[in-house]
């Protein structure tokens, strides 16, 4: 199974959103870059069986804007991935359960790398995700391993 771990695009800045941070949503320029980006990943992985995304208006805007690119995948919304949550192991008892070989998990950071770095039974990940970004892991029976480190820079490229 490949989980793809995608931090959702550039959204208004907290300061600036006087509302509930939950229903923060993306700006057009985010909007904007994750659609470049989402079709360059397109042309790496070229299906997503399942979209788990975070309740959060901006994450939810990302993944809709993923789903587009793939089109046969289920989206499924779950509290497990709101911002404030950070119960890994039901997390990955979600994944595991389900009959999937490429999986789609759109949140927040530092969720999604503390959620990799719980994955690949290691403290820490040396690094943030960036917004549009993507860390693939390879999971089999045996073992876990870290495929792939994708900014939206590099997926935008290839788009072209």
């Amino acid at each position: 199974m490949k989980i793809l771990f995608v931090r959702h695009a550039i959204a208004a800045d907290r300061e600036d959103f006087p509302g509930d941070d939950m229903l923060r949503p993306l700006t057009d320029r985010g909007k904007k870059r994750a659609r470049r980006a989402f079709h360059g990943l397109r042309r790496i992985y070229s299906s997503i069986d399942l979209v788990y995304v975070s309740p959060a208006l901006r994450a939810r805007q990302t993944g809709r804007i993923l789903k587009r690119f793939y089109d046969s995948a289920t989206f499924i919304e779950t509290p497990l991935l709101s911002p404030d949550q950070a119960d890994f192991p039901a997390i990955d008892e979600l994944m595991r359960k389900t009959p999937a070989e490429t999986i789609a998990i759109v949140g927040h950071e530092p969720n999604l790398t503390q959620l990799a770095a719980f994955l690949l039974r290691v403290e820490t990940l040396p690094f943030e995700l960036a917004k549009a970004g993507v860390l693939v892991l390879d999971i089999d029976e045996t073992r876990v391993q870290m495929e792939s480190l994708l900014t939206a820079r590099i997926l935008r490229r290839l788009y072209g």
